[in-house]
């Protein structure tokens, strides 16, 4: 009898207290156009307890009784929140976007021929005034009638002036009577040249008649070459088949490379027996230094030419291997004779082409009839 007597009087004197538990469902729209609001946040101030919309705009809000009188906040974001004290009669609460006013801003479009002429008048601060010259290691296949011909194993020393003042002329020159790049004089005309040119490889679009010449526009900015860089377009005033792009970085103003791409006359005369059509990609890329100065990083050369003959076509295959900074301490080997392109014999090590993953060597075993 003593546990159901001690029980008896806690039941007396302690009242039990229970939590009836409230439940608010209602919908929620736009004023504007009474759109349902997506995902708006229905919490009880100063509580733990929340729900959000549906895409219709339903909520449902469960809470105890305890909460009934605290204020219920409703927000989402792009409207102006809202506080319900009653939830008696609401069922449908609409929403006012909020209205943000910004600062005026002024867009000016960027001048193509201003970025050109900066990069103009930043040419002997951007780049190098020293003499530089570098080796190139290349190979080129011969191929006539589909049949290949040969393979030649090319080292030539390829330089650049740099910008000096007495001449103020950049230039590249290359340690050879038959220079490998497309300034050829031996070539006498192409048809449908594209070339990717440096800025040392011509003078013209630093010169201030260019703007004269050519119509500006700026087509784009992107990475090129590893550099943030406008790209401008010119085209030509004379001859609408003319095309250049130029890249000039954006923080140094400074010219990286010149894409030009024009179609010449086919001549109506008997072309000479090694005319050539040629297709070149080329570029030499500017690196600058740790000490803020310009170099030539590297220069490549793709080439694909077509050589006229009455009997057979000659293609060839050009593809830069290599270059390296050192300058060649030991002279060139001399070319057999003055038509030859490069007609020698280069030899590396098995860790050379290994590296650079080169095919392996044509062999051919005699090179008779070959001009």
């Amino acid at each position: 009898m003593k546990y159901p007597l001690i029980l008896f009087f806690l039941i007396i004197h302690f009242p039990v207290v229970s939590q009836t538990q409230l439940q608010w469902k209602g919908r929620i729209l736009a004023k504007k156009d009474s759109t349902p609001v997506f995902n708006a946040h229905i919490y009880i101030k100063n509580s733990n307890i929340s729900t959000s919309t549906n895409e219709q705009g339903y909520f449902q809000l469960n809470y105890s009784e305890t909460n009934s009188n605290s204020p219920i906040l409703i927000s989402c974001i792009g409207y102006k929140p809202v506080i319900i004290q009653k939830t008696k009669n609401t069922r449908t609460i609409y929403l006012e976007e909020n209205t943000y006013t910004l600062m005026e801003i002024v867009v000016r479009a960027i001048d193509p021929k201003k970025i050109l002429k900066t990069a103009q008048e930043n040419f002997t601060r951007n780049y190098y005034k020293g003499d530089i010259t570098k080796n190139i290691y290349y190979y080129e296949n011969i191929v006539s009638n589909d049949e290949p011909l040969r393979r030649l194993e090319i080292m030539t020393k390829v330089g650049s002036k740099g910008f000096q003042n007495h001449h103020k002329k950049p230039d590249f020159y290359v340690y050879q009577k038959r220079p490998v790049f497309n300034n050829d004089q031996s070539f006498y005309g192409a048809n449908g040249i594209d070339v990717l040119y440096s800025l040392a490889w011509t003078q013209t679009y630093l010169d201030k008649s260019v703007f004269k010449k050519f119509r500006f526009s700026l087509k784009r900015k992107s990475n090129f070459l590893g550099f943030e860089a406008y790209h401008l377009l010119l085209e030509s005033k004379q001859r609408p088949d003319h095309k250049t792009s130029i890249y000039i970085t954006v923080k140094d103003n400074a010219i990286i490379a010149i894409n030009e791409s024009f179609q010449n006359d086919i001549k109506k005369e008997a072309e000479p027996e090694h005319f050539y059509f040629l297709e070149s990609i080329q570029y030499v890329d500017f690196i600058k230094s740790k000490s803020g100065k310009w170099h030539v990083n590297s220069i490549d050369d793709y080439r694909v030419s077509i050589r006229n003959q009455l009997v057979n076509k000659t293609r060839r295959y050009i593809k830069v291997l290599s270059t390296k900074e050192a300058k060649i301490e030991t002279d060139l080997p001399k070319v057999k004779r003055e038509t030859d392109l490069y007609d020698y014999d280069v030899t590396y090590d098995e860790g050379f082409w290994k590296d650079f993953n080169a095919p392996p060597l044509i062999k051919v075993e005699s090179m008779e009839g070959v001009n």
